[in-house]
């Protein structure tokens, strides 16, 4: 009974780590990812505004 026990405490721990885990990989990527489209849109701005000023 009493290791029964035990191996849930760690089937359960185990378990939230891996969930934890999986929402800060989440994380990590949703911020990547907003990064990244922060940056492509900066840089199309950038490349706008040049074409429009040599093309003046």
């Amino acid at each position: 009974m009493l290791v029964r026990q035990r191996m849930n405490i760690l089937h359960n721990t185990s378990k939230h780590q891996y969930i934890t885990k999986f929402n800060n990989y989440l994380l990590l990527t949703i911020y990547n990812i907003i990064v990244v489209s922060i940056i492509i849109i900066i840089i199309m701005s950038l490349t706008v505004i040049r074409w429009r000023l040599n093309h003046r």
